[in-house]
C-alpha cells in the first residue's frame, strides 16, 4: 500500500471514529466493480454522456459501428488472402508435377534412344532415374501438407 492511500485510509478511520465513538474502530469499506465487454457503454452511461454534451451518445454509437464494420472488412481481407494463397498454392504444386512429368518423359525418351544405340548401361540408367522421377512427382503431389 503506497503511503498516499495509507493516508487516505488513516483520515477515513479518523472521521468515522469522530462520528462513531462507542464503535469498534473499523472502517468498513465497499468496494462496487462493473465490467462491460465491447465498445459501447451502458445506458446509463450513454445518458450521461449525452447530458455533459448533446450529441455525444450518437458519436459513441458511429464510432462503434464504424469499428465493427472495419474489423469485419479486415476478417474478409484475411480470409480472402488465404483462399488467394491456397489456390496459388495448388497452381504451384500442379506446375511442379507437370514439369517434372514432361522432365521424365524426356529421361526416358533419351535412355530408350541411348539403350538401341549400344549404349545400355547409360540408358538403363536414364530411363530408370526417369521413372523413378515420374513416380516421385506424382506421389509427393498426393501427400498432405503439414501444417503450421
Amino acid at each position: 500500500m503506497g503511503r498516499a492511500s495509507r493516508e487516505k485510509r488513516e483520515r477515513q478511520l479518523a472521521a468515522h471514529m469522530a462520528n462513531n465513538p462507542q464503535g469498534s474502530g473499523r472502517l468498513v469499506t465497499q468496494q462496487i466493480q462493473q465490467v462491460r465487454t465491447g465498445p459501447i457503454p451502458d445506458h446509463n452511461e450513454l445518458a450521461g454522456y449525452e447530458a455533459i454534451t448533446p450529441g455525444f451518445a450518437n458519436r459513441i454509437l458511429v464510432m462503434a459501428e464504424s469499428e465493427a464494420s472495419s474489423r469485419q472488412k479486415l476478417n474478409a481481407d484475411a480470409l480472402a488472402a488465404g483462399i488467394a494463397d491456397g489456390k496459388s498454392e495448388r497452381t504451384e504444386k500442379r506446375i511442379g508435377q507437370v514439369c517434372a512429368f514432361i522432365l521424365a518423359i524426356i529421361g526416358m525418351t533419351l535412355g530408350y534412344l541411348a539403350a538401341t544405340n549400344g549404349h545400355e548401361t547409360f540408358g538403363s540408367i536414364v530411363g530408370g532415374s526417369s521413372l523413378v522421377l515420374l513416380c516421385l512427382a506424382f506421389l509427393t503431389g498426393k501427400l498432405p501438407t503439414k501444417l503450421p
